[in-house]
Protein backbone atom coordinates (compact mmCIF):
# COMPACT_ATOMS: atom_id res chain seq x y z
CA UNK A 1 0.00 0.00 0.00
CA UNK A 2 1.31 3.44 -0.91
CA UNK A 3 0.19 6.67 0.73
CA UNK A 4 0.36 9.59 -1.68
CA UNK A 5 -0.89 13.12 -2.18
CA UNK A 6 -2.54 14.89 -5.07
CA UNK A 7 -1.27 18.31 -6.03
CA UNK A 8 -4.84 19.47 -5.34
CA UNK A 9 -4.74 18.46 -1.65
CA UNK A 10 -3.82 20.75 1.23
CA UNK A 11 -1.15 19.18 3.44
CA UNK A 12 -2.88 19.37 6.85
CA UNK A 13 -6.56 19.50 5.91
CA UNK A 14 -7.21 16.96 3.15
CA UNK A 15 -6.95 13.18 3.14
CA UNK A 16 -4.50 11.08 1.17
CA UNK A 17 -4.45 8.97 -1.98
CA UNK A 18 -4.15 5.27 -1.20
CA UNK A 19 -2.88 2.98 -3.94
CA UNK A 20 -0.91 -0.15 -4.77
CA UNK A 21 2.73 0.56 -3.89
CA UNK A 22 4.40 -2.41 -5.57
CA UNK A 23 7.53 -1.30 -7.42
CA UNK A 24 7.57 2.17 -5.83
CA UNK A 25 10.20 3.70 -3.57
CA UNK A 26 9.73 6.62 -1.20
CA UNK A 27 9.73 9.87 -3.19
CA UNK A 28 8.77 8.31 -6.56
CA UNK A 29 6.44 10.36 -8.75
CA UNK A 30 3.87 8.79 -11.02
CA UNK A 31 0.72 9.71 -12.87
CA UNK A 32 -2.42 8.27 -11.29
CA UNK A 33 -6.18 8.62 -11.58
CA UNK A 34 -8.83 8.72 -8.90
CA UNK A 35 -10.54 5.32 -8.94
CA UNK A 36 -12.88 5.70 -5.94
CA UNK A 37 -13.47 7.92 -2.93
CA UNK A 38 -14.20 7.41 0.75
CA UNK A 39 -15.47 10.07 3.16
CA UNK A 40 -11.86 10.94 4.02
CA UNK A 41 -9.48 9.59 1.36
CA UNK A 42 -9.18 8.75 -2.33
CA UNK A 43 -8.31 5.37 -3.82
CA UNK A 44 -5.92 5.77 -6.72
CA UNK A 45 -4.90 3.65 -9.69
CA UNK A 46 -1.86 4.03 -11.91
CA UNK A 47 -2.61 5.88 -15.13
CA UNK A 48 -0.98 5.20 -18.46
CA UNK A 49 1.93 7.53 -19.21
CA UNK A 50 0.84 10.27 -21.63
CA UNK A 51 3.73 12.50 -22.54
CA UNK A 52 6.19 14.42 -20.43
CA UNK A 53 5.57 14.69 -16.67
CA UNK A 54 5.38 18.24 -15.29
CA UNK A 55 5.70 19.11 -11.64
Amino acid sequence: MAVARSRHFAYDTDGVVLMDGRGLAAGDWLRARFAAVTPFDVLGARAEAQGKETR
